[in-house]
């Protein structure tokens, strides 16, 4: 997952919104402004939970396919002509 801030800081700036989120701020040249938790912890949440969905999922369509090929004598339903 992350190994460093810089993951998360990389993970931000592949983001387009997110940076115009922060371009836009930068752009009002306030002299105290603030970007809250919530920003960062809702990408890097959004970012784990896809990593283990698609672990999850992967996982499921390899039992479905070993479970259809037992059902069908060995033969794998999706390669059959």
């Amino acid at each position: 997952m992350f190994e460093s801030e810089q993951d998360i800081i990389n993970l931000v700036k592949k983001d387009a919104w997110m940076m115009s989120m922060i371009e836009a701020a930068k752009m009002l040249h306030l002299p105290d402004w603030w970007i809250c938790a919530g920003f960062i912890r809702s990408k890097v949440w959004i970012h784990c939970m896809t990593i283990q969905i698609t672990q999850t999922y992967r996982i499921l369509m390899s039992y479905i396919k070993i479970l259809s090929m037992r059902l069908n004598g060995g033969t794998d339903l999706h390669s059959a002509s």
